[in-house]
């Protein structure tokens, strides 16, 4: 290699530079017309100029007010978040009601019959038979089996015999006596399934009575089920669980609310200056009319 040769790719020094007319043609625009600047003196271009730089004038002023606005002592701002404020501790007050117990509620005991098992048939078909004070039950098993899909849906023992309603004594209130229902109802099942699992894996079922369906709750009157459970007790918590959550809701609609705020209000030396810069660019195109 000569003396002096760079090293790389040679540099064609036999190609012209690419001019206005050739980077037209490539582009397919007209010669003359590229990175040409507007004609200051043509009145439609002052026209479509002096338009823009009012349009942003009234919106940089507007900005400037709703800024403003946000430097006062009570505005729209503060008076949404005095709202939230109000709202915040309504649903704090609700949630702390909800979970309150009624004064004049008490718990009414159930007399303690054992639930005594007659017969237990825990293969499909399951059926089983049971006995509490002088109230028989039974609990059978459907075979249509429902297909859907590649998946099946596994039949579920149900009560066609027995009537809850003669288990309740009869100092139970009207105003009470739904919720019994339903919850013994839901307790006799939910030990049925319990007394066929138990056999078909070998276990021994606990002996359980009446009185150990529905235990008085003591916060709130209602009853509880053989694991503890208050349904009463559970449904206020959701609903106060969920007045949480809008407490929540509502704490961080009020924090953006103090935010867009606090930014109005660093915004406004910037959109005054934006404004000033405006309107002076405004008044020296109007003076070269």
């Amino acid at each position: 290699m000569p003396s002096g040769q760079p090293i790389g790719r040679p540099v064609r020094r036999d190609l012209p530079m690419a001019t206005s007319e050739a980077i037209a043609r490539a582009t397919g625009q007209p010669a003359g017309t590229l990175r040409q600047r507007p004609d200051m003196n043509d009145p439609e271009v002052r026209g479509r100029r002096r338009k823009r730089l009012q349009e942003r004038i009234t919106n940089i002023q507007y900005d400037v007010q709703q800024a403003e606005s946000a430097l006062t002592e009570s505005n729209r701002w503060t008076e949404r978040m005095e709202g939230l404020n109000q709202a915040i501790e309504q649903a704090r007050r609700d949630a702390d009601s909800i979970l309150t117990a009624p004064p004049d509620r008490v718990g009414i005991p159930l007399p303690a019959w054992p639930v005594v098992i007659e017969r237990l048939q825990p293969a499909e078909p399951a059926e089983v038979t049971l006995r509490i004070g002088d109230v028989s039950f039974l609990y059978t098993e459907a075979l249509d089996w429902a297909e859907r899909g590649t998946q099946k849906v596994e039949p579920q023992l149900q009560r066609t015999e027995g009537d809850v309603e003669r288990l309740m004594p009869a100092e139970v209130p009207v105003e009470q006596r739904s919720e019994l229902r339903e919850h013994l109802a839901h307790g006799i099942a939910t030990l049925v399934a319990q007394v066929r699992d138990d056999a078909l894996d070998g276990r021994a079922s606990p002996s359980v009575t009446l009185a150990d369906l529905a235990t008085p709750c003591p916060t709130c009157g209602g009853w509880r089920d053989l694991k503890g459970r208050c349904p009463s007790c559970q449904a206020r918590e959701w609903q106060a669980q969920s007045l949480r959550e809008d407490v929540d809701r509502l704490i961080r609609e009020r924090n953006e609310t103090l935010d867009d705020m606090q930014r109005l209000r660093e915004r406004l030396p910037v959109l005054r200056r934006q404004l000033a810069d405006a309107r002076t660019e405004l008044a020296t195109l109007e003076r070269g009319s």
